[in-house]
């Protein structure tokens, strides 16, 4: 099974919390789905108490992607 079926996919409007313990991929995760729904044309907003300018660029790097 496949999350979006699990989940029947994002509402609008809905708070989605990810949790897990420490370098489990959660910043990954966010950073995958809300990339995937912005390729889709959907707004998001995501917040988080690392720094946000460390963070992409770690993951941009590790998806070598231009930074």
């Amino acid at each position: 099974t496949t999350l979006d079926s699990i989940l029947a996919g994002f509402h609008k409007g809905a708070l989605v919390i990810l949790a897990a313990r420490p370098a489990m991929g959660k910043t990954a995760l966010a950073l995958n789905l809300a990339q995937n729904a912005a390729l889709l044309g959907k707004a998001g907003q995501a917040a988080t108490t690392r720094n946000w300018a460390t963070v992409l660029k770690l993951h941009a790097l590790a998806l070598s992607v231009d930074a």
